[in-house]
């Protein structure tokens, strides 16, 4: 019986040690591993973190100006702005169901460029027909339902839909935070973001009569008869976050990145200038105040959409084909035209049909690494 037991195999004391020590070891190397893959991921991930936020906020700016039918941006010392950290787009949506004469509700494809109580207008190639959108409820067909007075005659499915502009009533000076508009009551509300002339994005104020009250003042000169255009949308650099709202962004903006300016560069820039002398329509060149940043085969914009008598103006578009040097006042631009609607008097706006979005992050990652990332899209409003 003894025999059988010391012939029994097992463990000794300093079996069971080694074995402890190594399975500890493999333990240690095992946990080592896992932490550095876990410290190599969390870096890996704030790094894409980092990067991905800008390129969201550019991706998301990038599809609203897509969609726009005219901008402007600010702001700078002497406008119109060629570069500025905040941009005031003019959007529109579209019929989305023929709307016969007399119909008080028209069904379009989407109300957030629209607001209650404010005029629109319906245009139709070149004419237009202004009511008021009194609320957004009805019954429609397809698309959402907008009330409005009755219409004087019938409008086609697609037919382009805005609210509608209005104008100085006055000449309005550099410094002014007060402007005489054609019926400013009827046309705005206290914070809409607008455009006067080609400088903005302004934040309404007061609205009363014909009195508009707007921050910041205005940075240049303005002649009575400019156009004052309600922005749908404006983005805006707020401190060190780049904002989106439909109103004042100082208060009401959604924040879509942290950001700042790349070196050189703000957040919003476009190529522009104006017309030294007059261009008549079809012209064969257009003498410019400065040609500075226009390239061959660049896309221009003369002019912006307007309304008058029941008619509307178009912007001109045409194609930079060459340059012819100078010319009274400026350089001549050779061009060939994608269309022409009007003559353009002196000072008219020109400008490359493109923004450029800027934008420079930098963040400290899950490695308490810190990162520098920048991100610059080109984007073309629609026609």
């Amino acid at each position: 019986m003894n025999a059988n037991r010391r012939n029994e195999a097992g463990f000794t004391l300093i079996e069971m040690v080694i074995a402890m020590v190594v399975l500890s070891l493999v333990i240690i190397a095992f946990y080592a591993l896992i932490t550095t893959l876990t410290r190599q991921w969390a870096g890996m991930e704030g790094q894409m973190e980092v990067q991905q936020q800008p390129r969201l906020a550019a991706g998301r700016i990038v599809a609203e100006i897509r969609q726009a039918r005219d901008f402007v941006v600010g702001s700078c010392a002497s406008p119109p702005c060629s570069s500025g950290n905040s941009l005031g787009l003019v959007k529109a949506t579209v019929l989305s169901a023929d709307a016969a004469a007399a119909a008080t509700t028209i069904c379009v494809d989407d109300t957030s460029s629209l607001a209650s109580g404010k005029p629109i207008v319906l245009v139709n190639v070149t004419s237009y027909e202004q009511v008021t959108a009194s609320s957004f409820s009805g019954s429609c067909g397809t698309g959402s339902p907008v009330t409005v007075s009755a219409l004087s005659s019938a409008h086609k499915q697609g037919e382009l839909i805005r609210r509608a502009q209005s104008a100085l009533s006055a000449n309005a000076l550099s410094a002014s935070t007060t402007l005489s508009v054609t019926s400013a009551s009827t046309y705005f509300q206290a914070n809409d973001s607008v455009a006067v002339g080609s400088e903005g994005p302004f934040t309404v104020s007061a609205a009363s009569a014909t009195t508009l009250t707007i921050t910041p003042a205005l940075a240049s000169n303005h002649s009575s008869g400019e156009v004052v255009q309600p922005l749908s949308v404006v983005f805006k650099l707020v401190g060190t976050q780049v904002n989106r709202c439909t109103n004042d962004c100082s208060t009401n903006g959604i924040v879509l990145a942290d950001a700042a300016n790349p070196s050189g560069l703000q957040l919003f820039s476009v190529v522009q200038s104006t017309l030294a002398s007059s261009a008549a329509v079809g012209a064969s060149s257009l003498c410019v105040v400065s040609a500075t940043g226009f390239a061959t085969n660049n896309r221009l914009q003369v002019d912006r959409e307007t309304y008058n008598a029941g008619l509307v103006t178009l912007p001109d578009r045409a194609t930079i084909s060459g340059f012819s040097g100078a010319c009274a006042g400026g350089t001549t631009v050779a061009i060939h035209w994608d269309w022409t609607n009007a003559s353009r008097p002196s000072g008219t706006m020109v400008r490359v049909n493109a923004i450029s979005v800027n934008l420079m992050t930098s963040q400290v990652n899950a490695n308490q690494q810190t990162q520098q990332v920048n991100v610059t899209s080109t984007a073309t409003p629609r026609n």
